[in-house]
């Protein structure tokens, strides 16, 4: 599967972003938490190495409870400031609005020490295509002031929003790396919703996610082929009745049918990355 993503205005807020980093005083990380490895941008993440930072894995209703315990005691061991949230049931965001206020005063309280006396604290929210940034922001905010949707790249231009009691965020087209290092990375950020479904043949996504739900036994899947492309979707499809004239399955029904309802929680919580895992002191 080939990655072929990585439209003209990412293009352009990547290069406009690095430029307003050094302007910030925060920088919120959010990360999709069935795909917390591939949410990571390492650009990014070099050019905010000297900034307050706040990593915000989000989507947890969709995600594993263990693996997402398990990622959130990875980030805490190397001291990385992070909590785990679902924007789709946050109501109240008070489990993020704690950590930046603290954030918030040890910004000031350096601030004072320079003889600064400017209150207002600027964050940037990071994060890959449909991350939930903008939901976020508009929970912080209490009101809408962000677009936010099931598609990705709802966001498309660079915009500071008032989110708060002295905060402001700017809120960031999606941005992925557009460098990937492996296929696997490529379909766990389409089979997300990080990228568009002209990014990737649905059929072969759809796949994916069928082999990867057969390897956990999920019952579904029981009695299906996953040797072959044409015999699983060809499973998926009659067992839903996705049949066309002739008899014959609906593919791309049935493809859209199963990333769909993989993306939506319907095959149950699933976590598509792990932590990396120790070995003689380094991480594997």
């Amino acid at each position: 599967m080939k990655f072929s993503w990585f439209p003209g205005h990412m293009k352009k807020a990547l290069r406009e972003l690095k430029e307003r980093i050094p302007l910030a005083d925060l920088i919120i990380f959010m990360i999709d938490a069935r795909i917390p490895a591939s949410s990571f941008n390492p650009e990014l993440e070099k050019t905010a190495a000297n900034k307050k930072i706040l990593y915000v894995i989000n989507k947890t209703d969709l995600a594993s409870p263990s693996v997402t315990s398990a990622w959130l005691k990875y980030f805490r061991e190397r001291n990385m400031n992070a909590v785990a949230v679902s924007s789709k049931n946050m109501k109240n965001p008070k489990v993020i609005l704690d950590r930046i206020d603290i954030i918030r005063k040890e910004i000031q309280a350096q601030r004072a020490l320079k003889n600064r006396i400017d209150g207002n604290v600027r964050a940037i929210a990071l994060g890959i295509p449909n991350s939930g940034k903008s939901t976020i922001i508009n929970r912080l905010a209490g009101k809408t002031v962000a677009a936010a949707g099931k598609k990705a790249g709802l966001t498309r231009a660079l915009q500071w929003l008032s989110a708060g009691k002295e905060l402001e965020i700017l809120d960031v087209p999606g941005i992925f790396y557009p460098r990937l290092s492996t296929e696997e990375m490529a379909w766990h950020l389409a089979a997300v919703g990080a990228a568009r479904e002209v990014a990737f043949p649905v059929d072969e996504l759809s796949f994916e996610i069928l082999k990867f739900l057969k390897k956990r036994n999920h019952p579904f899947t029981e009695g299906m082929n996953e040797e072959s492309i044409v015999d699983s979707l060809d499973f998926a499809g009659r067992k839903n009745n996705f049949i066309i004239s002739g008899g014959k399955v609906d593919y791309e029904r049935t493809s859209m049918w199963i990333v769909s309802n993989f993306r939506e929680g319907k095959f149950g919580a699933y976590s598509l990355e792990f932590p990396p895992r120790e070995k003689d002191g380094e991480a594997e």
